[in-house]
């Protein structure tokens, strides 16, 4: 299908054959995965690309396949880089919504502009645009990055780059987790428990999707930095994929660790 880019909730497909993955099922409609993004809300996206040349880069919201241009913005900011003395970018930055997008599924088209000459590079997977209501019965907002660079996102030379997005996923359950190192003194046979250490896990689902989705969402487990709706949390790194029948959609699992619930506690 011409796929640009993988690990990356925004996913391009060459534009010259304008095929996306468009199958698993919201309502009547059929997607193969999406990702959300409410009216007058930001999206915080880095194109990870390879080998993209060094011009200007921008983003347009599209509909009808391709047909209708619902929103354009700004361009996109570069992260320039050489390989074997040839220069390459990957473009990044925020986007934010118009309050007058109807809602519907429409699809990003990246596009480069080189002495006024455009290009359309790539179509992306489905974005589901709703009222910020609608949003928070569909999932949930996260803002995330990681302590080091991962399949072409840049995180450690842009320490203030977030990804941000309302994604398709949501909390299942919550349990805290304890684990402890108990010592037992020889003189006395008193028993005493050092080192306490006390975590609260929450179990995370994906809406059903196929592989281009899960590649990002096992990504994802994976983030030392994971803010879900302005909560901090850490991935724990495991991601479990469960297949739904047999179009090659499937559902995933995974957990995270809340900072602000979780202790160390020393004890002598």
């Amino acid at each position: 299908m011409g796929q640009l880019n993988r690990n990356n909730f925004l996913t391009f497909y060459s534009a010259s054959t304008g095929i996306t993955p468009l199958r698993s099922f919201v309502g009547n409609d059929t997607y193969d995965g999406f990702i959300i993004w409410p009216n007058n809300e930001v999206l915080s996206i880095w194109v990870n690309i390879p080998n993209l040349p060094q011009v200007n880069y921008r983003c347009k919201l599209v509909a009808k396949s391709n047909t209708e241009v619902v929103a354009t913005f700004s361009n996109l900011t570069p992260y320039n880089y050489t390989i074997s003395a040839v220069g390459y970018t990957y473009p990044y930055g925020e986007m934010t919504l118009g309050g007058s997008v109807r809602a519907g599924f429409y699809q990003l088209r990246l596009e480069s502009e080189n002495g006024g000459v455009v290009t359309q590079i790539g179509l992306s997977n489905p974005i589901y645009v709703c009222s910020l209501t609608k949003a928070q019965t569909m999932g949930n907002l996260f803002r995330f990055r990681n302590k080091f660079s991962m399949h072409g996102v840049m995180y450690a030379h842009d320490t203030n780059f977030y990804q941000r997005m309302w994604l398709p996923i949501g909390m299942t359950q919550s349990k805290p987790e304890t684990e402890s190192t108990v010592h037992k003194d020889w003189r006395t046979g008193q028993v005493s428990m050092l080192n306490v250490k006390s975590e609260m896990v929450h179990e995370m689902v994906t809406y059903h999707a196929g592989r281009w989705f899960h590649d990002a969402g096992a990504l994802l487990a994976r983030h030392t930095n994971i803010q879900i709706n302005g909560h901090e949390y850490i991935g724990r790194g495991s991601y479990s994929i469960e297949p739904i029948g047999i179009d090659g959609n499937a559902t995933a699992r995974f957990d995270v660790v809340e900072l602000e619930n979780s202790t160390i506690q020393v004890c002598s």
